[in-house]
This record gives C-alpha cells, structure tokens and sequence, in this order.
C-alpha cells in the first residue's frame, strides 16, 4: 500500500506536512530544478503527486533527475558553474507521465521540476508529503498553521480503520 511505501521511507510518526494541489496552466513556463529540502543524511520528506487528469508530454509533468538526493549531487548543483551544468546536462531525466489516479512518490531532497505547459489543458496534480519525526532543516509545509503538527501517517491510518 502507499501508506506502508510512506511508513517504510520516513516513519509510522512522520507528520502529515503538506496536503495541497499543485496547478500548471496552459502556457505555464518550466520550473527551475530544485529539491524540496537540502540535502540529510536521511530521508527528509517524501512526497506524493496524485495526478487527476492523465498527463502527457505537452503539459509539462514532472521531471526528477535520478539518485540526485545524495551528498555528492547537492554539493555539485549547489556550487554551481561547471559542476552544476555537468550535474544537469549528464543525469538522466525521468518524466511523471503519469495516467488519472497514478502516483509518483519521491525523496524531497531529489532534484525535480515542472515542465512547461505547452498544451490546452490545465495539469493539476493532488500532493502530500510526509514530515520524518526529528527532521531539520526544512522549509515550512503547507499546512495550515491550526492543523500543523496534529497528523501523523500512524493517527490517520487509525482513523481509517475506525
């Protein structure tokens, strides 16, 4: 199940940290690359894009660039010049050609961005992410600041059951 992939990266404790839509319209340009979070020695966050419409190659999916959560490649991106163009240029690219209702979960320490939205349509994409319990260095989420910190994946796979 998901919820036991999620469990598995961050912890039964990690806390519900951002639930939120993330919306391209058409005509949207490229996203810079990024990762969510500097680089840790553990995994951080992770993340879920829920996609609610297919998605093809013209709406801009996501791409993540391969094993670039690690040490090595945050130096690189993060020094910039020649380091960073060979980092970018040399690793391969996977795109979230994802169909209504996949999934795609990652790391948020890895390297991504949203592609530019050359169709008609409008990409919309479902998401959550999971905080690890003992996280630092981490950007605020989305959560609103009344329900921060009162989910974790445990408190709410209770709750399904119930």
């Amino acid at each position: 199940s998901l919820s036991g992939v999620v469990r598995e990266c961050v912890g039964a404790d990690a806390e519900l940290f951002e639930l939120a839509a993330l919306v391209s319209d058409p005509n949207a340009p490229r996203q810079p690359v990024h990762p969510d979070t500097p680089f840790s020695d553990a995994t951080a966050v992770s993340t879920a894009f829920i996609a609610l419409q297919d998605i093809d190659e013209t709406m801009g999916p996501t791409f993540f660039l391969s094993s670039t959560h690690t040490k090595a490649a945050h130096e690189a991106f993060n020094e910039g010049n020649l380091r960073k163009t060979t980092l970018l240029r040399a690793t391969p690219r996977r795109l979230g050609l994802l169909k209504q209702g996949d999934v795609s979960l990652f790391d948020s320490r890895l390297l991504h961005g949203g592609g530019a939205n050359e169709s008609p349509r409008r990409r919309v994409l479902f998401y959550f992410s999971f905080k690890a319990s003992g996280a630092r260095r981490v950007p605020p989420g989305s959560m609103l600041r009344s329900v921060r910190g009162k989910h974790t994946l445990q408190t709410l796979e209770e709750q399904k059951l119930r």
